[in-house]
Parts: C-alpha cells; sequence; structure tokens
C-alpha cells in the first residue's frame, strides 16, 4: 500500500511539472518527446500517465490552456487583434487560431468578444476547470447535517489555480514542515478550496492545504520551497 501510495505521489509530481512547463512554453513549439523529458519520463510512458490522471492528453491540455489565455486576452483589452493574440498563444496562423477556437467553444473570438462580461466569465470558468475522467452519479439528500468545529488554529499553505493541478505539489511542500510542529497539537488535516471572486478563470480557483491544530505553535514553520523562506499562514478560525 504505501508503495503505491509513493507510485501515485511520483507520477502526480511528474505531471505537475510538465503541467507547469505547459504553462510556461505555451506560446512556443513544443513536442511530446520535450515534454515528457521535462517530466522525468518516456514518451509513451508519459503520454498514458497524463491521460489516466488528467482525463485529457498532454496536447489536449495545451490547447485547452492557451486558449484560456487567449480568452483572458480578448477579455482584457478590446484593441488587441485576433491575429497578434493568436501568435502570442502559439498558433502559427490566425485561421488555426479560429478553428480550434471554434471547436472548443461553438463560437469565433469575435463572437466571444460580444458577449457580456458574465458569459465571458463563464467561459473562461468553464474552458480553465480540469477534465473529469468519469461522469459519477449522486443521489444527494435533502437533509443536511451541520458540522460545527471548536475554535481553533488552521497552520496552511495556498496557492491559485486548477485545484487538482495545484493540490499535489502544495502538500508536497506542506508536509516536510509539519515536522517542525508537535505532532499532538495537530487535529486533522484539512483541504479547503474557494473562489476569489475580483478575478476570474483559474486565478480565481484557490486551494490551502493546512492542518487543525489545538492551539497556536511557538513560531510558525518556514517554507522556502519558492525562494526566500516565509513563515505559513496562521488562521484562527471556526
Amino acid at each position: 500500500m504505501a508503495k503505491k501510495a509513493h507510485q501515485s505521489q511520483s507520477h502526480r509530481s511528474q505531471i505537475g511539472r510538465a503541467q507547469r512547463y505547459t504553462r510556461v512554453h505555451l506560446a512556443e513549439s513544443m513536442s511530446l518527446s520535450w515534454i515528457a523529458r521535462e517530466a522525468g519520463s518516456s514518451s509513451y510512458h508519459f503520454a498514458r500517465l497524463f491521460q489516466a490522471y488528467v482525463g485529457e492528453t498532454p496536447f489536449e491540455f495545451l490547447r485547452r490552456i492557451r486558449l484560456v489565455t487567449a480568452l483572458r486576452m480578448l477579455q482584457e483589452d478590446a484593441d488587441v487583434s485576433i491575429t497578434e493574440i493568436a501568435l502570442s498563444v502559439g498558433y502559427e496562423t490566425s485561421a488555426a487560431f479560429n478553428k480550434s477556437f471554434r471547436k472548443m467553444l461553438a463560437m469565433t473570438p469575435s463572437d466571444f468578444r460580444n458577449l457580456g462580461k458574465e458569459r465571458q466569465d463563464e467561459a473562461v470558468y468553464d474552458l480553465s476547470r480540469p477534465r473529469l475522467l468519469k461522469e459519477v452519479a449522486m443521489n444527494l439528500s435533502s437533509e443536511f447535517r451541520l458540522v460545527s468545529r471548536p475554535l481553533t488554529h488552521y497552520a496552511f499553505l495556498e496557492k491559485h489555480g486548477p485545484f487538482a493541478e495545484v493540490a499535489p505539489p502544495l502538500w508536497n511542500d506542506l508536509l516536510p514542515l509539519l515536522g517542525k510542529i508537535d505532532q499532538q497539537l495537530v487535529r486533522e488535516y484539512l483541504g479547503l478550496i474557494g473562489m476569489d471572486k475580483s478575478k476570474t478563470g483559474e486565478d480565481a480557483m484557490i486551494y490551502q492545504a493546512g492542518v487543525a491544530l489545538a492551539h497556536e505553535p511557538e513560531g510558525s514553520p518556514r517554507d522556502s520551497s519558492t525562494g526566500p523562506s516565509k513563515p505559513v499562514n496562521m488562521l484562527v478560525s471556526c
């Protein structure tokens, strides 16, 4: 069981590296071998692994992220040309961009610009969401149970972006820091999601990985995973 969990964590780490590489280099020409090399895997193995975990192929992911970026540019600057946007997100011609745009969104870039802001935001959000591996049928009860917790301290790390992408690396960053906290203080592990209504698309998605503590520890653990050491966030909540 431990070996399987370690393998799953390793796979998610590989996929996370590939997704970050894709986002940074989305305007460049890209091959499967380049992406797989960044993930530390062979092309054949990586392609199967990526689709199994993400629900789309590496190039379907690349196409979707390119179009999400294009939607934001169409929203933010009404004067920039569609051709300029197409080239800036990695398409060689505006015709290729328009074809991909219509296939994914059933409208043209000009149609998108003519939508109201609310409908534009909905389109950006829908395209930003990770693909579902399969549809899950749920029989929801109309009766709800309210769960309350005593006043507690919550120590957490936070990232913005698609939940399925940011959650695994965020927990990888947090777990080593928890070794600096007295484990007798830890009540439970909590992963929290939220939306920032002042932002749109993937930037609006918030994920927090943290632990509920019996009381505030002496000194805050420090996170040095992204450069200069910084303290883990501390929040008192009910």
